[in-house]
Protein backbone atom coordinates (compact mmCIF):
# COMPACT_ATOMS: atom_id res chain seq x y z
CA UNK A 1 0.00 0.00 0.00
CA UNK A 2 0.75 3.53 -1.20
CA UNK A 3 0.57 6.37 2.08
CA UNK A 4 0.28 9.66 0.17
CA UNK A 5 0.49 13.06 1.64
CA UNK A 6 -1.09 15.99 -0.31
CA UNK A 7 1.08 19.30 -0.04
CA UNK A 8 -0.32 22.55 -1.52
CA UNK A 9 -2.64 20.20 -3.72
CA UNK A 10 0.29 17.83 -5.04
CA UNK A 11 0.39 14.41 -3.98
CA UNK A 12 3.47 13.35 -2.24
CA UNK A 13 4.50 9.24 -1.52
CA UNK A 14 5.72 9.20 2.25
CA UNK A 15 8.85 7.44 2.01
CA UNK A 16 12.34 8.76 0.91
CA UNK A 17 15.03 6.81 -1.15
CA UNK A 18 17.01 4.69 0.63
CA UNK A 19 18.55 1.04 -0.44
CA UNK A 20 15.06 -0.44 -0.41
CA UNK A 21 13.16 2.33 -2.27
CA UNK A 22 13.88 4.21 -5.25
CA UNK A 23 11.83 7.06 -7.27
CA UNK A 24 12.30 6.92 -11.37
CA UNK A 25 10.43 9.92 -12.78
CA UNK A 26 10.04 7.13 -16.62
CA UNK A 27 11.36 4.16 -17.55
CA UNK A 28 14.76 4.66 -18.27
CA UNK A 29 17.78 2.14 -19.23
CA UNK A 30 19.31 2.02 -15.98
CA UNK A 31 15.87 0.14 -14.05
CA UNK A 32 17.66 -3.09 -15.05
CA UNK A 33 20.42 -2.29 -12.77
CA UNK A 34 18.05 -0.99 -9.80
CA UNK A 35 15.97 -4.26 -10.44
CA UNK A 36 18.80 -6.50 -10.12
CA UNK A 37 20.77 -4.78 -7.41
CA UNK A 38 17.34 -5.15 -5.37
CA UNK A 39 17.37 -8.87 -5.94
CA UNK A 40 20.45 -9.43 -4.79
CA UNK A 41 19.77 -7.42 -1.77
CA UNK A 42 16.80 -7.19 0.48
CA UNK A 43 14.06 -6.42 -2.18
CA UNK A 44 12.65 -2.86 -2.85
CA UNK A 45 10.25 -0.93 -4.03
CA UNK A 46 10.58 1.52 -6.95
CA UNK A 47 8.21 3.59 -7.88
CA UNK A 48 7.59 4.85 -11.29
CA UNK A 49 6.35 8.58 -12.12
CA UNK A 50 7.82 9.90 -9.06
CA UNK A 51 10.69 12.37 -8.85
CA UNK A 52 13.53 12.33 -6.19
CA UNK A 53 11.11 13.97 -3.43
CA UNK A 54 8.51 11.12 -3.90
CA UNK A 55 6.39 13.86 -6.34
CA UNK A 56 4.14 11.80 -8.57
CA UNK A 57 4.88 13.30 -12.19
CA UNK A 58 2.67 13.00 -14.85
CA UNK A 59 4.15 11.07 -17.54
CA UNK A 60 3.86 12.02 -21.76
CA UNK A 61 3.10 9.31 -23.55
CA UNK A 62 3.84 10.72 -26.47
Amino acid sequence: MINLTIIGGVKMIESIEDSRTEFKVKLVDDLEETVIAFLNKDGGIIYIGADKNGKWIVIDRK
